[in-house]
């Protein structure tokens, strides 16, 4: 498979944690990553984490870009500064030097240059974000987490299709159950236009489970759940708290205890890494970039080097498993 084109540059711990990140893919997964920024101060963390031979062997190579896009830059900035290190990677995709691209800085700008530059699916109204919850199940795809807020009853139910296609390219799901997120599973419930995104989806072929509440997604009724990126972003940023609250109080409540309870909960710690494994975003924190021609992912901001890691074998299946053109056979 070709190399995978990642943002050195573009992170809150970048490039050290990109870096990390990159070396350990390489050297256990065997996966081929290119990096894109710095190159001496790139080639001098790879020498830190001794290895050198990785550079020898091209599983790892370096492509100096100049400069990176900051966190608070605005996409009609960021796309103005060419030789940026996320320029250079998603056109180290075009050109087919790549077969997919990262990146963990700003989200925004990395959706708005992979899409001037690798471009849309023919036929895809917008590209959207796909967030991966963790269910009972499996997973369940959320789309459009953030890159769409203002959405019409069209691009929501293509919204609704491009999920489908992921969740059965990525997860192998043959049919995926598709819902639309309201505030209720009657038919009454919801807004103009969730009612409207449901009609569309009920004319379509697209296996429609009707609506589905934030709820169910974690019960696993569904595979594929859309809404607006407005809605899909507080959804996924409320999950993640949520999580995060919940393992602090129980480590907290445990710390404060009896010396039984602590004992208990020694023994429990099995259990508690099992769930703690599930839940852990760094486990599935890229989200894809859905509608385009090539697999490009956008790794959470804060990403250490496992999640990165992670996040380019992501990437890998992506490509592996013909998501793109799985795709287009779906929207065509």
């Amino acid at each position: 498979m070709g190399a995978v084109a990642v943002d050195a540059m573009g992170g809150d711990l970048a490039p050290v944690a990109i870096v990390q990140g990159a070396v350990d893919c390489a050297r256990l997964d065997q996966i081929p990553v290119i990096l894109v920024g710095d190159e001496a101060a790139i080639k001098s963390l790879i020498v830190k984490c001794g290895a050198s031979s990785l550079l020898d062997n091209s599983m790892l190579s370096i492509v100096q870009s100049e400069g990176a896009i900051a966190m608070e830059e605005k996409p009609s900035a960021a796309l103005r500064k060419k030789g940026s290190s996320m320029h250079v990677a998603c056109d180290l995709v075009a050109t087919g030097t790549a077969c997919g691209a990262l990146s963990a800085g700003n989200s925004g700008a990395m959706m708005a240059i992979a899409t001037l530059q690798i471009g849309r699916i023919e036929g895809v109204l917008r590209p959207a974000i796909a967030a991966l919850f963790p269910t009972r199940k499996g997973f369940c795809v959320v789309t459009d987490a953030g890159a769409n807020v203002d959405c019409s009853p069209e691009m929501l139910a293509q919204f609704a299709r491009l999920g489908a296609a992921f969740s059965k390219a990525f997860f192998g799901i043959e049919n995926p159950r598709v819902a639309v997120i309201s505030n209720g599973e009657e038919e009454g419930k919801g807004t103009d236009l969730t009612r409207a995104t449901l009609a569309i989806i009920r004319s379509s072929d697209i296996l429609c489970e009707g609506y589905c509440e934030g709820r169910d997604i974690f019960e696993g009724r569904v595979d594929v759940a859309v809404c607006d990126g407005f809605t899909g972003n507080v959804l996924l940023k409320t999950a993640e708290g949520t999580a995060k609250h919940f393992a602090r109080s129980i480590k907290e409540a445990v710390q404060s205890s009896n010396l039984i309870v602590r004992l208990g909960a020694l023994l429990m710690r099995p259990a508690f890494n099992r769930v703690k494994a599930k839940m852990d975003p760094r486990e599935y924190g890229a989200a894809p970039l859905l509608g385009l021609k090539a697999p490009v992912f956008i790794a959470h901001g804060n990403s250490d080097a496992y999640a990165i890691r992670k996040a380019i074998q992501f990437v890998a299946r992506s490509y592996q498993g013909n998501v793109t053109h799985i795709t287009q056979r779906t929207i065509s």
